[in-house]
C-alpha cells in the first residue's frame, strides 16, 4: 500500500513484478536485522557462541542496510534487493539496462559482517574481567529470582554542588538496577530491599558505592501502546 501510494514498484531485472516467495525472502532480509532484539549479556557462557551469527545479523545486517541506502546511488539497491536481485522503481518506468552496485561496495557490505560476527568476541572480553563481571553474575542472580523478568543493572557518577557552597562539587557513585516484574509489587520497599542485598553477594565491589538504586517495573508495552508502574528506592550499602 505504502509503495502504491507513493507511485513506486519492486521489480526483477527484467522490470517484472516479483513472486511472492522472492517478497517473502526479500522482507526477511530486510526485517530480520532491523527487528532482532538480542541481548549481548548472556546469563553464562554456555551458549555464548550462538551471539556471533547473531551478531552478524544485527550488527552487519543493520549497518549494511543503511550503508546502502544512503551510498549505493548507482543501482539504488539496498542489502534486501542486492539478495534476491530486485530494483525500486516508478510503477510508469520504462525498462532499462541493468547497472551493476560498484564493487567496493560489496567489499564494504562483507567488512561489516565480519564486523558484526566477531563483534560478540569484543564484548564478551570487557565484560568478562573484574567488575564488569560481577555485574554480569549480579544480573544472572537476579534473573533467576521467581518473579523477575528481566534486569538491567549499571554503574553511575552523579555530580551535584553541596551547600554550603564552600564545599564544592561532590560525587556520589551509584549502582543502578531496572528490574521488570510479573506482578505488581512495585510499592513493595522491603521486596526492593531483598533485592538489593542480593546484589552485594554476587558485587561485593558495590560496597564502594554511595547508593545501591532499585526501580521496579511493572506494566506492558506493545509498541504503539504501553503502560508502567514504576516504584524507585535507594539504599545504602553499608546499612544493608
Amino acid at each position: 500500500m505504502g509503495k502504491k501510494l507513493l507511485g513506486i514498484r519492486v521489480v526483477d531485472g527484467n522490470n517484472q513484478t516479483i513472486s511472492l516467495g522472492r517478497s517473502l525472502l526479500r522482507y526477511c532480509v530486510y526485517g530480520i536485522p532491523i527487528a532482532l532484539q538480542v541481548d549481548f549479556l548472556p546469563e553464562d557462557g554456555s551458549y555464548f557462541w550462538i551471539l556471533y551469527p547473531i551478531g552478524a545479523l544485527l550488527i552487519g545486517g543493520t549497518f549494511s542496510i543503511l550503508y546502502l541506502y544512503v551510498f549505493n546511488r548507482r543501482t539504488r539497491q539496498s542489502l534486501h534487493d542486492l539478495v534476491v536481485g530486485t530494483y525500486v522503481v516508478y510503477a510508469g518506468a520504462q525498462q532499462e539496462e541493468v547497472r551493476e552496485v560498484w564493487k567496493p561496495h560489496l567489499v564494504i557490505v562483507a567488512l561489516l559482517f565480519i564486523i558484526g560476527f566477531i563483534s560478540p568476541g569484543f564484548i564478551f572480553i570487557v565484560f568478562s574481567s573484574g567488575e564488569f563481571e560481577q555485574m554480569l553474575a549480579t544480573r544472572a542472580a537476579l534473573m533467576r529470582e521467581p518473579g523477575v523478568n528481566n534486569v538491567g543493572i549499571m554503574n553511575s557518577s552523579t555530580s551535584y554542588y553541596a551547600e554550603p557552597t564552600d564545599q564544592g562539587n561532590t560525587a556520589q557513585k551509584s549502582v543502578d538496577l531496572a528490574l521488570y516484574i510479573d506482578s505488581n509489587r512495585v510499592d513493595d520497599m522491603e521486596y526492593a530491599r531483598e533485592l538489593a542485598e542480593k546484589v552485594l553477594a554476587h558485587y561485593p565491589d558495590a560496597m564502594d558505592k554511595d547508593v545501591i538504586s532499585v526501580d521496579l517495573y511493572y506494566g506492558y508495552d506493545i509498541g504503539i501502546w504501553s503502560s508502567w508502574d514504576v516504584g524507585s528506592y535507594e539504599f545504602n550499602p553499608s546499612g544493608l
